[in-house]
């Protein structure tokens, strides 16, 4: 019995060498990768050098005029000319809402510090901000050792927007005693003490991002470097997926957060479901949290496609799937981000708060177009091309 059973035993063992001698000519499925027979170091290359590259550059523009135009306001508050460090404010913050898609090396390395440190929405700290203007006319305050939330570009939408300057703290924080009994030129002038700070610091990280993804030793290089020593990633399909996690933001934030805490159907702590939700609103201050949503659904379509729409067409995802024999599915995802776009511009309404109060409708339609769309990316758009979701994403069934 025994004799027979090593017998066996060495006759499966020469048909599994048997069996991955053969696979090992690349006839197994499973040696075959999602690249083969597409070029993804040319789509890497282009979304990198083409499309992210040129929109760090542009924060960098945008941040350094906004510090311009806060220093140029706090020069003399009194006179209370801050339109235009109110502009200069949502030009950054545009410039910022399509990075966010762009969460990939620099912005998402150490847990997302860079990102967090610029803009750390929903993390967002109002009594915080203020309790840090009364700090900041203290000798030896340093606000790059300042928490996130108290700092960044939702602080400064905080003073810039804020119709009152008395402080937002609930009764009996000690550490704003006293400041709604100064004069408004006092208020006007320690809020300046910390705006020009913290507009300052904003554009030094705006440099630090800018910096990071250019120059030899830049992350663009070592997306594009794949599979080298010199890189993280231990091929260009892995640069591929990094560059595809980074799409799920707008599931994760802009169709769950931004449309979904608002309208109700993924309500905060607080609020009541299918109900109109103000406090989950982004940007609640400057009331441009349709701007951003509608951003992110623009830079979602130039990264998907590899190019602006209406551009001369590049190397993007949509090529990626229709070379994996996946052109319905390129063509209807095409179709769906475009949709969430036109949802979004035909909201009657100037804003989202407004619309969520008068035209409820019209904001879940939204929600309903952007559902679609991040359906498709965790379906159809992973199997057809073989990546991978991201760990935040997998099992979310909304």
């Amino acid at each position: 019995m025994g004799i027979l059973f090593r017998t066996s035993a060495i006759i499966v063992l020469a048909s599994l060498i048997a069996a991955c001698d053969s696979g090992g000519s690349g006839s197994s499925s499973s040696d075959s990768s999602p690249c083969d027979g597409f070029d993804c170091k040319a789509l890497v290359a282009n979304i990198a050098d083409n499309i992210i590259v040129p929109a760090t550059a542009e924060f960098k523009t945008e941040a350094d005029a906004l510090k311009t135009a806060v220093d140029s306001y706090c020069a003399d508050p009194d006179a209370n000319l801050i339109a235009p460090a109110q502009t200069a404010w949502s030009e950054a913050m545009a410039a910022f809402q399509a990075l966010e898609l762009m969460q990939v090396g620099p912005l998402a390395d150490k847990s997302n510090a860079l990102r967090d440190t610029i803009y750390s929405w929903p993390a967002v700290n109002s009594c915080g901000v203020d309790q840090d203007v009364i700090e900041a006319e203290n000798a030896g305050y340093d606000i790059t050792q300042r928490t996130v939330d108290r700092k960044g570009l939702d602080a400064l939408e905080y003073l810039l927007h804020t119709d009152t300057l008395g402080h937002s703290c609930p009764t009996g924080v000690d550490a704003v005693d006293g400041w709604n009994t100064r004069t408004d030129g006092e208020r006007r002038t320690a809020r300046c003490g910390y705006l020009t700070l913290a507009a300052a610091d904003i554009a030094e990280q705006a440099n630090a991002l800018q910096s990071a993804w250019q120059g030899s030793d830049s992350f663009a290089n070592e997306l594009k470097q794949a599979g080298s020593d010199s890189s993280r990633y231990g091929s260009t399909l892995e640069a591929v997926n990094a560059l595809s996690d980074a799409l799920f933001y707008f599931e994760k934030k802009t169709k769950d957060l931004k449309l979904g805490g608002p309208t109700g159907i993924k309500p905060i702590a607080g609020c009541t479901a299918d109900q109109a939700c103000e406090e989950a609103l982004e940007s609640p201050y400057s009331e441009t949290s349709l701007d951003h949503i509608r951003n992110n659904a623009v830079t979602l379509q130039t990264l998907y496609l590899g190019n602006k729409a209406g551009e001369a067409d590049e190397i993007g995802f949509d090529d990626f799937l229709e070379n994996a024999g996946g052109t319905n599915v390129s063509q209807t995802l095409a179709q769906d981000i475009a949709a969430v776009i036109t949802a979004v511009d035909n909201i009657p309404d100037n804003t989202l708060k407004e619309a969520i109060n008068n035209n409820m409708a019209t904001a879940r339609e939204v929600h309903a177009q952007s559902k679609k769309v991040t359906d498709e990316l965790k379906r159809d758009f992973l199997e057809v091309i073989g990546l991978s979701i991201p760990a935040a994403a997998a099992g979310d069934g909304d």
